[in-house]
């Protein structure tokens, strides 16, 4: 298992310092080679919280988002909706044609994840935004990035491209590395 620390990424610099996950993010899909020059990457964000993944993409990526709190947003969404994740089918994209379908779900009770989404207890769960996710994967017959507390590949899936992430703050120290996997069909 290989394991990226936080600091291994901030010292890249640029958009890595500040925001390393976004650019754990950018390089798996770089290497799933999904990131193509001159072509917006299309995604549908089902957990979509702060828009921290998208910052080292952020001109590169065209994202439909959704969850169930406007956040303080660090990136900007294409589109916005203010609704739980099985909302997706309900507002008109599923003739959408995506790249790419995203679910980060609030896993920790010990970080910023349930402080943040607290709302997640009530009107969802983790196993509601993984299953809407692998719903959508397949909807639109594209791959499926997870971030994760532990490697996490459904039946008929398999890993493209993944990581562990050892993340590390004043404010948030993870006893363990979580997992980012971009998973296909077949």
């Amino acid at each position: 298992m290989q394991v990226i620390h936080q600091v291994e990424v901030q010292r890249k610099g640029g958009p890595c310092a500040a925001y390393p996950s976004s650019c754990i993010v950018r390089d798996l899909l770089n290497e799933a080679g999904l990131l193509k020059p001159f072509e917006p990457l299309k995604v549908l964000d089902l957990t979509y919280g702060q828009g921290i993944f998208y910052y080292s993409i952020r001109s590169r990526v065209r994202v439909y988002a959704f969850d169930i709190r406007l956040l303080n947003w660090i990136v900007k969404p294409y589109m916005f909706y203010e609704k739980s994740c099985e909302h997706w089918k309900r507002v008109g994209l599923e003739s959408e044609a995506f790249d790419l379908v995203v679910v980060d779900p609030p896993f920790s009770p010990y970080n910023r994840g349930w402080e943040k989404r607290g709302h997640y207890r009530d009107n969802g769960s983790i196993a509601l935004c993984m299953y809407e996710a692998l719903k959508a994967s397949e909807h639109f017959n594209v791959p499926l990035l997870v971030h994760f507390f532990w490697k996490t590949i459904p039946y008929g899936y398999r890993v493209i491209a993944e990581t562990w992430f050892q993340g590390w703050s004043r404010l948030s120290k993870m006893p363990r590395p979580t997992w980012f996997g971009i998973l296909e069909r077949g």
